[in-house]
């Protein structure tokens, strides 16, 4: 027992700490089209290691990585090691329609995580990383006949946090259950402006709405390890995420401008709006040898069509991702050549888009791959992951998002709660 209240400290401190980078992870920069709709595009988030292997994070699971995806992979930490897993991500990509294509470049901190042991049985792990950005800027000028020359500009900016407190639990030898409790926080800003430069005889207006969120909800997960003949295994991992109601708060102004001249049209304030995430549920399944190799598939369906925003039900279609991958590493043990004992990564995902527009489904593909270069003398591993992929289509008049995605991330393990011996 007094182990349990020594270890049980560490998750107050950590929690102070990872506050002072919440701030950092809040303000991402995010630039999409497609993210004027809703809670804005949502990130995978997961592991840069299972990044690299296709997005494939349900039935992994290890000592020296974070996997907070299924909770129940908390149970492989090591009983005496403390984790820390911190990680950046880069896009550069590329919008084109049928007549015209933007370059761009975004960034922002993909997690900040830790996790240790309670007891042999039970692990910890805590963390914040971003849920979901909005970044676009679009303008559009039309004739319009006795009007003239119309501008409309739309802007969107911010995004979702999420920070987190989970556990897993070894309930027997193979068994692993887990769950996080979820904290969503943030704001999000949307913005559309119609000027006529051509005419006096229209107002100019513009219609401005921030939402602000704050949410607290828990999601499950579980992880079934059958060991076989000759090092080799198979794991079965299964997550589950319940639909979500939050009641956000919403500042709402809607003005006429000329110039620096504004006259208010409409205010209002609100605390009461719905936002209803929809529930989610992916399985996962791996097989392999616990010292060199491994294959894995995921699947995960998100019943988009009970989505409401700002209590108006949206037309989304409920989404499924599909992604594979495989690790390899040379050397069964942790000696010998340096690129022996580095892990080497790579994997695909489709995900089948929860937005329809213009008749169209907004489909996603990539590819990815990666390594895990091991730091000297310890468990620790800088892992990098490289992911090149689409997302929507040129036809329809809808725009194609191309982008390769580089993740560089470290994970640290430390030997942490071992007694000092004198001798």
């Amino acid at each position: 027992m007094k182990s349990i209240k020594t270890n049980i400290i560490s998750p107050i401190l950590l929690l102070s700490l990872m506050l002072l980078f919440s701030s950092t992870v809040e303000s991402q920069v995010f630039t999409s089209p497609y993210s004027v709709y809703g809670m804005g595009t949502l990130y995978k988030n997961t592991h840069q290691a299972t990044m690299a292997t296709g997005g494939t994070p349900i039935a992994l699971s290890s000592p020296y990585f974070i996997n907070h995806i299924n909770p129940a992979s908390y149970t492989a930490f090591d009983s005496n090691s403390f984790v820390i897993d911190a990680g950046f991500h880069l896009r550069k990509g590329k919008l084109s329609n049928q007549t015209q294509s933007k370059s761009y470049m975004s960034g922002s901190i993909s997690n900040i995580n830790f996790g240790f042991p309670v007891t042999k049985w039970w692990k910890f792990s805590l963390g914040v990383l971003p849920y979901s950005g909005i970044g676009y800027n679009i303008t559009e000028q039309i004739i319009t006949e006795n009007v003239g020359k119309e501008k409309h500009v739309y802007v969107g900016d911010g995004g979702i946090s999420q920070a987190y407190l989970g556990s897993g639990f070894k309930l027997f030898k193979n068994l692993s259950i887990g769950f996080n409790l979820n904290y969503y926080f943030g704001k999000i800003e949307n913005s559309k402006a119609i000027s006529f430069p051509d005419s006096v005889g229209y107002m100019n207006t513009a219609d401005n709405i921030s939402i602000g969120v704050s949410k607290l909800f828990p999601e499950f997960g579980l992880q079934y390890r059958l060991n076989l003949n000759r090092d080799k295994y198979v794991q079965l991992g299964v997550k589950y995420s319940p639909s979500v109601d939050i009641k956000s708060s919403s500042e709402h102004l809607v003005y006429n401008f000329l110039e620096n001249i504004h006259d208010t049209v409409f205010y209002s304030v609100s605390q009461k709006k719905l936002i209803k995430l929809p529930q989610n549920i992916g399985a996962g399944l791996a097989f392999g040898s616990s010292t060199r190799w491994f294959v894995t598939a995921n699947v995960l369906y998100q019943k988009w069509s009970e989505f409401v925003f700002l209590d108006k039900p949206e037309l989304l279609k409920n989404s499924y991702d599909f992604s594979v991958g495989a690790q390899y590493r040379p050397s069964k043990i942790d000696v010998g050549k340096y690129f022996d004992r580095t892990y080497y990564r790579f994997g695909a995902n489709y995900e089948l888009g929860y937005l329809y527009v213009n008749n169209k489904r907004i489909n996603k593909f990539g590819i990815s791959f990666g390594v895990g270069l091991p730091m000297r003398k310890t468990k620790s591993t800088i892992n990098i992951a490289i992911e090149a992929g689409g997302l929507g289509t040129e036809n329809n008049g809808l725009i194609r998002d191309s982008y390769v995605k580089f993740t560089l991330g470290a994970a640290l393990q430390e030997r942490w709660f071992i007694k000092p011996k004198y001798f």
